[in-house]
């Protein structure tokens, strides 16, 4: 069985500047991952990739995976407008890091996610990233997703 479900992901200030985070489940064979990637422009996952998660229950799982990439995105805006019919235009381009690693986890650790998410930490450059929520924002989106994977089984219903 292989799946890749839908996307959870929410954006934050970290550093002063904008970091997107975005976490996945995926299945591969019997295996599970929770694959995590950012795009900042200044923040980057550690080679040595390294994970808590902290639930409502205030348990706590560590868990430890492979950075798998780190690339420099660069977008390009422009504008055009007018002024006294005068036409004028610019370009700007940005600079962000794109970096992933992949988590092995436990299908025992993601059923503990249902009961919500309180706080991760990642171990980025150039500092360790924390995020505390005061209610669930990922922990049982990720949970249906696994649940989704698990339901889309080849074997079901045979």
């Amino acid at each position: 069985m292989m799946g890749k479900a839908e996307t959870v992901k929410y954006e934050d200030g970290f550093l002063g500047t904008s970091a997107e985070f975005k976490f996945t489940i995926e299945m591969r064979s019997d295996s599970v991952f929770l694959i995590v990637n950012v795009i900042s422009p200044d923040v980057k996952i550690m080679e040595d990739a390294k994970m808590l998660i902290k639930f409502y229950d205030n348990s706590i799982i560590k868990l430890t995976g492979e950075r798998k990439d780190v690339g420099l995105l660069t977008s390009v805006s422009g504008s055009v407008f007018g002024v006294n019919g005068q036409t004028y235009g610019g370009t700007t381009s940005t600079n962000s890091y794109f970096s992933q690693a992949e988590f092995p986890i436990s299908k025992a650790d993601i059923e503990k996610f249902k009961n919500g998410i309180k706080k991760i930490r990642i171990n980025t450059s150039p500092d360790i990233y924390t995020k505390q929520w005061n209610k669930d924002k990922i922990g049982e989106k990720l949970f249906n997703q696994f649940s989704t994977l698990m339901s889309n089984s080849f074997e079901d219903n045979f």
